[in-house]
């Protein structure tokens, strides 16, 4: 008897062009380890299926509206492109028994498998403190375009299992930040909206956090090292959120006391 299907669907997985989504790789990693099912991974975007470290990732285009204008206006149509591309990798829907997706913005790929098969457990992974992305595209400072996503989310929350975020912070903040907000500002999201509390709260499903690991088996000592002093290596997306600076401005302090300090960045922009 085959196994049951554990569809994860995400934006990001390593590739020849990129390394980003490495922990995706590892939780796919981690799933098949479990082996209760049969995982089959859709990465979102163009490009052609490939294999990734004896994975085999089928590539799924989705349509996009342009400046990030009410983003589910595309939703039946990605949903069908969706169907498609499980016909043609021999899954059926019924037997989908968890349907995880890691994006928010991906969440009516779960809500739909759940709508045909509503055995299926579904699972939105939430990775940052931003979750409810109301400030989508050139658009998102218009409130009434806030309003509207604000409305949109809530439905897809309300029609999966589970919201599975990687932090306790992003667990606790979700619903209370958008990028338009002052940093590290923690306040009811509906207070900055159009029509503020009279706004429903979210219908939010179970909640559970599952931290993004790392497979210390990678690393090993290097008997030579290739440097003297000492280095800080921070791999992450430059945006306002990581706060680089503040690691730089704390490295200019300490190389008054560490000879030899370095820091290296590595990531891309946005």
């Amino acid at each position: 008897m085959s196994k049951p299907i554990y569809l994860y669907i995400t934006p990001f997985f390593p590739s020849e062009e990129s390394w980003r989504g490495g922990f995706c790789l590892d939780a796919v990693k981690a799933i098949m380890h479990d082996g209760r099912y049969d995982v089959r991974v859709i990465v979102t975007g163009d490009g052609c299926d490939y294999e990734w470290s004896g994975i085999k990732i089928y590539r799924l285009r989705s349509y996009i509206a342009p400046c990030g204008l009410a983003p589910f206006i595309f939703d039946g149509l990605n949903n069908k492109r969706l169907m498609q591309k499980l016909n043609a990798t021999n899954v059926r829907v019924e037997d989908i028994a968890v349907c995880h997706v890691n994006s928010l913005s991906l969440g009516h790929y779960a809500a739909y498998i759940k709508r045909l098969n509503p055995n299926a457990k579904t699972v939105i992974q939430l990775h940052s403190s931003y979750s409810l992305h109301l400030d989508s595209g050139r658009l998102g400072v218009i409130p009434i375009h806030a309003t509207l996503l604000y409305f949109y989310y809530r439905r897809i929350c309300a029609s999966v299992d589970i919201l599975a975020f990687v932090s306790d912070m992003s667990r606790r903040t979700f619903g209370k930040r958008y990028v338009g907000t002052p940093e590290g500002e923690v306040r009811e999201i509906r207070s900055l909206l159009l029509l503020g509390k009279i706004l429903p709260l979210l219908k939010l499903p179970k909640q559970t956090v599952v931290y993004n690991g790392i497979d210390t088996s990678l690393f090993y000592p290097n008997p030579k090292p290739p440097h003297e002093g000492f280095i800080i290596g921070c791999v992450a997306n430059f945006q306002p959120l990581k706060d680089h600076m503040t690691l730089l401005k704390a490295v200019n302090i300490l190389k008054r006391k560490i000879d030899g300090l370095e820091v290296r960045l590595v990531g891309s922009g946005v």
